[in-house]
């Protein structure tokens, strides 16, 4: 994003303040050589990607989903959008071998503000985010709200429980055509515990309305953490896999009026979804 997004995440942090959220210091402009800089709190443990490849301590699902969905209660009364919902964009401050840790909100290039979500808004329409997490709303360029960022969390929650990514053998254009055309979602391991399944699926719905709000995810990971049969279960230290050589997908939703065996069909729909390269 450059500058623009520099000066937007600037603009976004001077006005968050949230123990869920990165802290924000101050910014460095500096003409000659032309540098631009943030100055932010420094979180030990890096971020959720990095930490999902070692071994976890038994309250980290929970830890984290709570930490990322107070993050977003707070920036969504805020009436902010974060619009970048992934693993890379959560950080983890304090030490992760004691489980005595915060997950922290980061990157806000691409946060908006808005005041009222049903006007036509052409900040809300447009194709932003990382494509493997995008909502299929904002895929298919159609207008969309807060729970583009739900829809973003429930990957999130996924890839914490599998240590896998969403559609690990597609590119990134791939898993949204996945997504926003064929209607489908990820996996779930087999012995995955149904408060955990309901919860996640709840959060990535086709339609933006049956999606979980934000204070229901902050009670129902609550109940999960006073669940002794869910909590063993998402503690195990490596996650649960569910990829293997052959690609498996299931289907939430029903395909966006794609006839499933019209290649034709289906190869013009993408290339007028997609604009930019993977």
């Amino acid at each position: 994003m450059g500058l623009e997004g520099w000066q937007a995440e600037l603009s976004s942090l001077k006005k968050l303040h949230h123990t869920n959220i990165i802290r924000f210091f101050g910014a460095i402009y500096n003409p000659s050589p032309v540098t631009y800089c943030l100055v932010l709190e420094y979180c030990s443990g890096g971020d959720l990607s990095e930490a999902l490849v070692h071994n976890t301590p038994p309250n980290f699902f929970t830890t984290v989903s709570s930490g990322v969905a107070n993050a977003l209660y707070y920036l969504h009364k805020l009436d902010f959008l974060h619009r970048d919902i992934k693993p890379g964009n959560v950080l983890i401050s304090g030490d992760l071998t004691s489980g005595s840790f915060v997950a922290k909100l980061t990157d806000f290039g691409l946060a908006v503000r808005v005041q009222n979500t049903s006007q036509n808004d052409k900040n809300l329409t447009a194709e932003t985010g990382t494509y493997r997490y995008m909502a299929p709303e904002v895929i298919r360029h159609e207008q969309y709200d807060y729970a583009a960022d739900i829809f973003s969390f429930a990957l999130v929650m996924w890839e914490i429980i599998t240590r896998e990514k969403p559609f690990a053998s597609k590119s990134q254009i791939e898993a949204a055509a996945a997504v926003a055309i064929e209607g489908k979602r990820p996996p779930f391991p087999n012995d995955a515990p149904p408060p955990v399944k309901e919860l996640i699926e709840s959060c990535w719905a086709e339609k933006p309305s049956d999606r979980m709000k934000v204070e229901d995810i902050i009670k129902s990971v609550e109940d999960l953490a006073n669940d002794v049969a869910a909590q063993q279960w998402l503690s195990h230290p490596a996650g649960h896999q569910v990829y293997t050589s052959q690609d498996t997908f299931v289907f939430n939703a029903p395909p966006a009026n794609i006839p499933p065996n019209n290649k034709v069909q289906k190869k013009k729909r993408l290339s007028s979804l997609f604009r930019k390269k993977d």
